[in-house]
């Protein structure tokens, strides 16, 4: 049986996992509330889905809903738009985590 590996790009892959590492530093007690960070650029979930599998993509969402808890979560629109695997359109947002 084969294992099904996908095609990763070595920037996003660097991006997101800059971004739960963000994430993680953020939820730290040392910032104080109301401290906010652009974690991501980009879309969040399509890009996690299209460049890992759906097994390490719901560890990486797993690892940052953990924090929950501490950060509030949202996003903004970003003025930018690129391409998906297929050449579709994608929205870029802003992720953005705050201290509770």
């Amino acid at each position: 049986m084969k294992r099904k590996v996908k095609e990763l790009d070595p920037y996003l892959k660097a991006r997101i996992g800059e971004a739960v590492l963000q994430v993680r530093e953020l939820s730290k007690p040392s910032n104080k509330s109301g401290t906010q960070r652009v974690y991501y650029t980009g879309n969040w979930v399509k890009d996690i889905h299209n460049n890992f599998t759906n097994k390490q993509a719901q560890k990486i969402f797993d690892n940052v809903t953990q924090y929950r808890d501490k950060l509030d979560f949202f996003q903004q629109k970003a003025d930018i738009v690129y391409d998906d695997i297929d050449d579709t359109p994608i929205q870029a947002y802003d992720y953005i985590a705050r201290v509770k």
